[in-house]
């Protein structure tokens, strides 16, 4: 299992990042690099890349929430 996480981005002073939207659901099957989510800095909103290749196991963090960096917000199955 893959935990995917909001990294720190050079471009955000801000702590915590909001989560816009889901590109992809419970099953879907995705590629290293492909977007997984959109979210917003508090400069700027960039999309959230797979780390990894897998399957999608489970969505942790709504649309619309605010979470912290370091959050783990999805995972993957390998």
């Amino acid at each position: 299992m893959v935990e995917v996480y909001v990294p720190r981005m050079e471009s955000t002073t801000s702590d915590d990042v909001g989560i816009l939207e889901w590109y992809v659901t419970v099953g879907d099957v995705v590629a290293e690099g492909q977007p997984l989510c959109a979210i917003e800095t508090d400069k700027v909103n960039v999309d959230l890349p797979s780390p990894e290749a897998g399957t999608v196991r489970e969505i942790l963090v709504e649309e619309g929430a605010d979470v912290a960096i370091g959050t783990v917000v999805l995972l993957l199955d390998e």
